[in-house]
């Protein structure tokens, strides 16, 4: 019995497999992407009623909202948020960070003056559009972000009785950047 030599691939079967694979990989890659973006977008949900719960229990004991506006970014304290942290330390180890970081996906937090810190609002924008329904139909003004707490209510029946969103009240909302005016612009 004579055994013929092993054959190997041809070079144009394996570029043939080589190519498939790239293909499959590429649609499980892009298949994976908004699963993981909704992911991101759970996790900050999860966080601002973390949050929430934190600062109610203060307010349980102080009679009123944190003080003052605070908001996440690329550093570890953001504008305020180490303060934050502080002033829920009893309430919450750590106030939590974006998954993400950076500038883009950030945590606000603001409590309003113009009613003794009797109202507040947290704030983070959405990462997936599969999830733009939530920050549409949250009950707040600003479309763009997924907003909880007291305070949109608040400044809703302060700037807009009607109810029907003004662009113009809209833009002393949430802040578009965090340097930009105050949630609740006139009241804060």
């Amino acid at each position: 019995m004579r055994i013929s030599p092993a054959r190997g691939f041809t070079l144009i079967e394996l570029l043939v497999v080589i190519g498939i694979i790239g293909i499959l990989a590429s649609t499980v890659t892009a298949s994976i992407a908004p699963a993981r973006e909704k992911a991101r977008d759970a996790k900050r949900m999860q966080d601002l009623n973390q949050i929430r719960n934190a600062i109610e229990l203060y307010y349980e004991n102080n009679g009123s909202y944190p003080q003052f506006r605070a908001y996440t970014d690329a550093t570890n304290c953001g504008f305020n948020w180490c303060s934050l942290e502080t002033a829920l330390d009893p309430y919450i180890t750590d106030l939590p960070r974006d998954p993400v970081g950076g500038t883009t996906y950030v945590y606000y937090y603001d409590a309003n003056s113009g009613d003794s810190f009797q109202s507040y609002g947290l704030m983070m924008r959405p990462e997936s559009p599969l999830n733009a329904w939530r920050a549409s139909s949250d009950g707040g003004f600003y479309t763009v972000f997924y907003e909880i707490g007291s305070q949109p209510l608040y400044c809703m029946r302060k700037y807009d009785d009607t109810g029907t969103p003004d662009p113009e009240i809209q833009a002393r909302w949430w802040p578009t950047t965090p340097s930009s005016a105050s949630v609740c612009f006139g009241g804060d």
